[in-house]
């Protein structure tokens, strides 16, 4: 990424006039997340490929779940079998019937069963993967009908306004470029200016290029944004 950013830096150019720099810049996104399976089975649902945007809370994938459903049906049972021996054995107690240690027993394995049952559930909703927010599919692992192990990757997703911008500048500019300074960033793929935050000025300096790296959160929402796309940044130098 520095060699980049080094490139990028001798394709920049400072203009003199009305105290203004520009400098060329790298979009990124900060928040990238990878979405793995939490079980193992067959991959009956993948509707995104690479690219494609979607919604928060909307399906991306799901796992064939007739075993785990079967297991969950197979643990309610259990369950309500283990209430039932434990309300008997509570009107047994009341008639001295039973001892209170066989009652107790009864509660413990009910108790148990319950638990079972919460596993169960956790692991019939684990077969559907939602989004976690806006954004859309920026890499997909595997392809539909795959078996798939616990922990395998499934997709690579970015978050659709959650974008900052890597810029080069001459270290000479550090004495007037500040965090939280606003500037203008003009989008080359779109040709569309956007605006942006300087929240982060490196403390280092590139002995090589007399450059450091800056960092500028995106402030405008536009939906057609995408990493890896390439920007001319805007600085009004204080008079």
């Amino acid at each position: 990424m520095k060699k980049i950013l080094i490139c990028l830096f001798f394709a920049y150019c400072v203009l003199q006039a009305d105290n203004e720099l520009t400098a060329r810049a790298i979009i990124k996104s900060q928040e990238q997340t990878v979405l793995s399976t939490q079980i193992a089975g067959e991959v009956v649902f993948l509707p995104k490929s690479e690219g494609e945007k979607f919604k928060k809370g909307e399906l991306l994938a799901k796992i064939d779940c007739k075993i785990y459903e079967a297991q969950k049906a197979k643990v309610e049972i259990e369950t309500n079998i283990a209430k039932l021996q434990m309300e008997k054995n509570k009107e047994l107690e009341a008639y001295q019937s039973i001892s209170k240690f066989d009652v107790l027993i009864s509660e413990q394995e009910y108790q148990k069963r319950k638990q079972e049952l919460n596993i169960a559930n956790i692991n019939v909703s684990r077969c559907q993967i939602h989004a976690p927010y806006e954004g859309y599919i920026s890499q997909r692992y595997v392809s539909p009908y795959k078996n798939v192990e616990v922990n395998e990757k499934l997709f690579e997703i970015v978050p659709m306004y959650s974008f900052e911008a890597y810029i080069v500048v001459p270290s000479s500019s550090l004495n007037w470029i500040k965090e939280n300074t606003n500037i203008t960033l003009t989008i080359d793929e779109l040709a569309q200016n956007i605006e942006a935050k300087i929240k982060f000025v490196s403390s280092v300096v590139d002995p090589t290029s007399q450059t450091v790296i800056i960092r500028a959160k995106i402030t405008s929402k536009n939906n057609n944004i995408m990493p890896g796309m390439s920007a001319t940044a805007y600085f009004k130098q204080p008079k």
